[in-house]
């Protein structure tokens, strides 16, 4: 039902597997220097390992999932941080570790971008934006 034979491009899986690929070794990065954060990585390096195998397999529920997780975690780094990011753009104040999860922010953007081309790209079966804006995602990602 999935995945079925639709010509994907290469760069919308590509973008996925790199983007979550270099938000998972960020975690990695944060969870080394702050260790009370272990936990919580683990958990989100999970939910993006998830969403690389969904997608692979052309999931819509995978695509939704990579999407909200990806605006999510952007829109909480930016609203948080958004004067420190400001001062790195303007190269008044380098801090490492704003400029590497700015770095992560960008990557999920990848992630954001490569998730709504995957949903275009499928077939135009009715429902497709419907399943990827549900939130039945939740319930994709638990039950994976």
């Amino acid at each position: 039902m999935y995945g079925e034979k639709t010509i994907f491009p290469l760069w919308i899986f590509r973008s996925i597997l790199g983007g979550s690929a270099f938000f998972v070794f960020a975690l990695t990065v944060s969870a080394v220097f702050v260790p009370d954060l272990r936990l919580l990585h683990s958990f989100q390096a999970l939910i993006y390992i998830i969403v690389v195998l969904l997608s692979r397999r052309k999931n819509p529920y995978g695509y939704g999932a990579g999407f909200f997780f990806a605006v999510f975690w952007d829109y909480i780094f930016l609203k948080g941080a958004w004067p420190q990011v400001w001062q790195l753009i303007k190269g008044a104040v380098f801090t490492p570790d704003i400029a590497f999860q700015f770095a992560a922010a960008i990557a999920n953007l990848f992630i954001i971008v490569a998730c709504i081309a995957g949903v275009k790209k499928q077939s135009p079966r009715p429902g497709r934006w419907r399943v990827f804006l549900s939130p039945g995602w939740q319930r994709s990602l638990i039950s994976y």
